[in-house]
């Protein structure tokens, strides 16, 4: 008899696997959470007003969210694709992506009213995830 044939052997794993998605998913959630305060405060200590230094953190969250998924993106289609010679490459995506959050943790300190440098920035960033795409939609 398989383990898994059983009833109470698999309702017994199941919960066990329910129990550490749930942990794992709290403390993924304390992370983000203690990330967008960090963001927050440094808004705020750059001088914006509550709801804007919170616009800003949720900004840099999304940003730096985007930027993971298309690294990963990028890396799983590559390996896929190329196999161990995907490996300069990615060091190169990892170098692109580090360029864009850095370049979303400036979007919390600039001035409200520097919309040249904003739009720049803001530029860049588009830019870097433009990059991202048209690499992954080669590799498809």
């Amino acid at each position: 008899m398989a383990p898994f044939e059983n009833p109470l052997l698999r309702t017994a794993f199941l919960l066990i696997a329910a129990l550490l998605l749930a942990g794992l998913l709290y403390f993924v959630f304390v992370g983000v959470r203690a990330l967008f305060r960090q963001a927050r405060q440094i808004a705020r200590e750059a001088g914006h007003r509550e709801g804007g230094a919170a616009v800003r953190a949720i900004l840099r969250m999304a940003i730096w969210g985007l930027f993971f998924a298309l690294f990963y993106l990028f890396a799983f289609f590559t390996g896929k694709r190329l196999g161990w010679w995907a490996l300069p490459p990615a060091v190169a995506g990892v170098v692109l992506m580090i360029a864009g959050l850095l370049l979303a943790d400036k979007l919390l300190t600039l001035r409200s009213g520097d919309t040249r440098t904003q739009s720049m920035v803001g530029g860049a960033l588009v830019s870097l995830m433009a990059l991202f795409i048209v690499a992954i939609a080669l590799v498809i």
